[in-house]
């Protein structure tokens, strides 16, 4: 689990979930990492959000939003 947003290239990643809490978002991350995906954990004002991937072309992130969209069905793709 990422942290950091300055390890990131730069992107696209698929943003699954919103939480408050960043204990909330680091267990959904492990999750999903237990599960063989990369995640990501990026803090934005009071809410923390969990995206997967790292992706340099938005087509390829699209091949992984297909699939997430099964469990995440709001899930979306987005710039990092």
């Amino acid at each position: 689990v990422k942290d950091d947003k300055s390890e990131v290239k730069a992107g696209y990643t698929i943003q699954v979930a919103t939480f408050r809490t960043k204990t909330y978002a680091q267990k959904e991350a492990e999750r999903l990492k237990k599960k063989g995906l990369e995640t990501l954990i990026i803090p934005r004002g009071e809410f923390v959000t969990v995206c997967v991937g790292n992706f340099f072309e938005r087509q390829e992130a699209k091949i992984s939003l297909n699939q997430l969209k099964k469990t995440y069905h709001d899930c979306f793709i987005r710039r990092l």
